[in-house]
């Protein structure tokens, strides 16, 4: 009996996931078929419903992408940075990706199957790298004595998270047609003022 290999699962899975990224981008996840994610890599039909039972979790299932994307933008930043020109920068960073790599039909699709339940897979879940990323910002910010020590770190993260995500679907409800990345920004700096005095008419640094 042939033996799994679990790198080659990997790459074939990741494979998958970039070609249905690319043509969701392109073209828009519902005028993207199955078949043609299955063209664009020269897969089987088989292959591709032995990693993904529908093409809506092969959607849900981009938070792979997006997680490295993000630890990307992370990895990016000047380390000498404080706690809170990191947070800035990191939502601006992330902004970008979505404005530039994702858009706003992807991301709308995104927040449906979620509503939707069509998958068991959560986009929002505790295990993503964003969330890990977001503590260790906070807890440098707090050890600078610029963020709030009364409030639980994880609870400053959820509510970062939910304004965030709130943001977003504004951004989808009126189909990309602001710049999310400064007006999205200006609006986290307004709510991030809450944790931080430093955010009170703060000057966004440069990326």
């Amino acid at each position: 009996m042939r033996k799994k290999d679990p790198e080659n699962e990997r790459i074939q899975r990741e494979a998958i996931l970039t070609a249905a990224w690319k043509l969701f981008y392109k073209q828009g996840y519902e005028r993207t078929s199955i078949q043609e994610i299955i063209d664009e890599i020269g897969a089987s039909k088989g292959r591709f419903y032995y990693y993904y039972s529908s093409k809506a979790e092969l959607l849900n299932s981009l938070y792979i992408l997006f997680d490295e994307k993000y630890l990307e933008i992370y990895n990016d930043l000047n380390k000498d940075l404080c706690g809170d020109d990191k947070m800035i920068l990191l939502q601006k960073g992330i902004f970008r990706f979505l404005e530039e790599e994702v858009g706003w039909e992807m991301l709308r699709n995104l927040y449906l199957i979620q509503l939707e339940g069509k998958t068991g897979i959560d986009f929002w879940a505790s295990f993503r790298v964003y969330r890990s990323i977001m503590r260790e910002i906070i807890e440098q910010a707090v050890a600078e004595n610029t963020v709030r020590a009364d409030l639980p770190v994880e609870e400053i993260i959820d509510s970062v998270i939910v304004v965030q995500r709130g943001q977003l679907i504004d951004w989808c409800l009126q189909k990309g047609n602001y710049v999310l990345s400064d007006h999205g920004l200006k609006k986290m700096a307004i709510h991030l003022g809450g944790f931080s005095k430093i955010y009170e008419g703060y000057s966004v640094p440069v990326l």
